[in-house]
């Protein structure tokens, strides 16, 4: 079985918080936390070697363990980019910009449709953008501007997963963290979902700055922490997926229309 390696992003990064950690309580706090992950991502990659040698079967239980290694070198870019003072931020997402995408990010004269965006995400970002990013306060410009008849149902809104009164909730139904994105679980069974679970997903996502995870996407760091339960939207054709039309337009591009199928997890 050939088995694919995910790269470390952070590399080196563990070393310079290192040198900086005698400065402040709080640096020598991350280089703890992310000596811990390094510790765990070696532990989980010999982990991977002995699966190996048992391979029948087993390609999930090994992507499920590159997974959490990808999401623990998440956490330890968020530790080191929350860090950067602002005036860092430019040098920081061009490195990222290169490391991602195999090209050098031109800032000062963007001009692909890419590197508008990255210059937006910097300079161009107002309160508008947080309100829209957010899953919960976006309802509001969403009513304002449409109507509430285009809003799905809204069970409930709450600071902690603790809070949530399942008994309460429909059968059916998705909880959202309101921060970031991909921070969604659909409930297809409200008896029997796995709470566990979930409790410990949400709580790794409401510690989670969204901000610093895919590249300073600033304006999600204002977005206040939440979890939200709405309506459960089925296909009316059965399980094909819903699709997600979306306009993109920019000064090389008028208009590209990009159509994708929606598939998620039901939890």
């Amino acid at each position: 079985m050939n088995v694919r390696r995910k790269k470390n992003p952070v590399n080196g990064i563990r070393n310079k918080l290192c040198r900086l950690a005698y400065r402040l309580p709080v640096l020598r706090a991350l280089a703890c936390r992310m000596a811990e992950l390094e510790r765990k991502n070696e532990q989980l990659s010999a982990y991977c070697a002995k699966l190996q040698e048992k391979s029948d079967g087993l390609d999930y239980r090994i992507d499920d363990v590159y997974h959490q290694i990808f999401l623990n070198q998440k956490e330890m870019s968020q530790c080191w980019y929350r860090l950067l003072p602002r005036d860092q931020y430019p040098e920081a997402l061009k490195e990222w910009y290169l490391r991602e995408t195999g090209k050098k990010l031109d800032l000062e004269h963007p001009i692909s449709f890419n590197e508008k965006i990255q210059w937006i995400k910097l300079y161009g970002l107002n309160e508008k953008c947080t309100q829209l990013a957010d899953k919960y306060a976006v309802r509001d410009h969403i009513a304002k501007v449409l109507g509430r008849e285009y809003l799905t149902e809204l069970y409930g809104v709450w600071d902690t997963f603790d809070a949530i009164d399942f008994e309460r909730l429909p059968k059916q139904f998705i909880l959202k963290a309101t921060h970031g994105s991909s921070m969604n679980l659909i409930v297809t069974d409200r008896a029997s979902f796995d709470r566990v679970q979930a409790e410990k997903q949400f709580r790794r996502w409401l510690c989670t700055d969204y901000a610093f995870y895919t590249g300073f996407e600033l304006h999600y760091s204002a977005i206040p922490r939440r979890i939200i339960a709405e309506e459960y939207l089925q296909h009316p054709c059965g399980g094909g997926g819903w699709r997600n039309t979306r306009s993109i337009c920019s000064m090389e591009n008028r208009n590209i229309l990009r159509i994708m199928k929606i598939r998620q997890k039901a939890g």
